[in-house]
């Protein structure tokens, strides 16, 4: 009975029934659109962090994450890492196990020369690196498989406009060697490549493993790079990795490396928070004065039905089963105009420059199903607690007060 009567008073006065309904589906959909792009920015970070980056697991010798500026260029190394990816290839669950030699050095064309990180990596089996989106002149490492000749090099875009270089031209690698010299070699430009990171591609040189290690006059490597078939599979395949290590052997998860990544969440995850805080606010507000016209005009009637037997408690209840209805009604309005918007922004490809990107990127909207459950409990919840407000106030008067309001 109670819920019938409640269905029946909201629709008394159907223009401010539509009304608040329009404004609690246009704050559900708020909601769920900004999850979904915050998802969509996260996902594409983290892609970039695994596949270009970091891997899934990486494995160095403790001192190279201790990171002691006494220790030599040897102690930082792994003393066998060609065993250690065999071990960790018999993982169930890894997709591709590869080497990787990084270091600080000078690049030079011989007009300009500028610091740069210089990163040996095994392109046949990390091919996700330089792919064919992120080359934009010269061609790939994958060419050049049968070479002899391993001496080549792929520039960040913003490097090789520092110093001139462009494919076909000749670069100069300068680093120190591991017995602590200085070494020079001569590498061919293959391709300019650029990334969405702008630090990446003001700074970094890419080189075949073998001609990092020829650079440095050693056979070793800095650390071992996992990755998995899936992203999910990382707590799983941690233990196991861990397992096969020797001794001084150390595996950390990308996440302990990706430092943008980790300021990246913090920040959506504030931000979701007072944005879903504003927006709920306003359904609060825009309820309660809703329920608060509704009161007043049926005062009398609340009279009434006290008159009748009625509690204070079973009107209240009365007017909370409304807004509780009323929040259910605008969420599900919400949902239909949040998958509308989404698909149209996404068909849209609206670009957007991201802060430390280098090119922008189409807006997307990810379908985040926790943000669906999370902004209807939080509607219906803002509904219910400003319809109880509103309606406890006029419940405080007498009732001969209230039944005055029919005369």
């Amino acid at each position: 009975m109670t819920l019938k009567l409640a269905l029946r008073n909201l629709f008394r006065n159907s223009r401010r029934t539509a009304l608040n309904l329009m404004i609690m589906a246009g704050g559900y959909s708020a909601v769920v659109i900004f999850h979904g792009f915050a998802a969509n920015i996260l996902e594409a970070t983290r892609w970039g962090a695994v596949e270009s980056q970091y891997g899934h697991i990486q494995i160095g010798n403790q001192k190279l994450w201790d990171r002691d500026s006494e220790d030599s260029f040897l102690e930082r190394q792994l003393k066998d890492p060609g065993e250690l990816k065999k071990k960790i290839a018999s993982i169930e669950g890894v997709r591709s196990v590869s080497q990787r030699q990084s270091f600080y050095g000078l690049v030079s064309t011989g007009d300009r020369s500028v610091a740069a990180q210089i990163v040996g990596y095994e392109p046949e089996i990390e091919k996700e690196i330089l792919n064919e989106t992120t080359i934009i002149e010269g061609e790939s490492f994958l060419k050049h498989t049968d070479s002899e000749n391993r001496m080549i090099a792929a520039v960040g875009e913003g490097l090789a406009k520092s110093i001139g270089a462009k494919p076909g031209q000749t670069l100069t690698l300068i680093g120190q060697t591991a017995d602590g010299g200085i070494n020079a070699i001569d590498t061919e430009v293959i391709s300019v490549f650029r990334t969405v990171i702008q630090e990446i591609d003001d700074t970094t040189v890419f080189v075949p493993i073998e001609t990092a290690q020829k650079l440095l006059d050693t056979t070793t490597a800095e650390r071992v790079i996992v990755k998995l078939k899936e992203h999910g599979m990382v707590d799983l395949a941690v233990p196991k990795v861990r397992a096969v290590l020797g001794e001084g052997e150390r595996a950390r998860v990308w996440k302990e490396l990706a430092r943008l990544y980790n300021q990246t969440e913090a920040f959506f995850a504030s931000q979701n928070k007072v944005v879903a805080a504003i927006i709920f606010s306003l359904i609060f507000l825009s309820t309660m004065s809703a329920v608060s016209m509704a009161v007043a005009e049926r005062t009398g009637e609340i009279g009434t039905l006290r008159a009748i037997g009625r509690r204070r408690e079973d009107v209240l209840r009365l007017f909370v089963m409304e807004g509780g209805i009323l929040g259910f009604l605008g969420s599900l309005v919400g949902v239909v105009l949040a998958v509308i918007a989404m698909a149209m922004i996404n068909r849209a490809s609206i670009p957007i420059v991201l802060p430390g990107a280098s090119e922008p990127i189409p807006i997307k909207i990810l379908y985040v199903e926790s943000a669906f459950f999370t902004a209807l409990f939080a509607t219906v919840l803002a509904a219910i607690c400003a319809s109880y407000f509103a309606a406890r106030r006029a419940l405080k008067m007498k009732i001969v007060d209230c039944l005055k309001y029919n005369i």
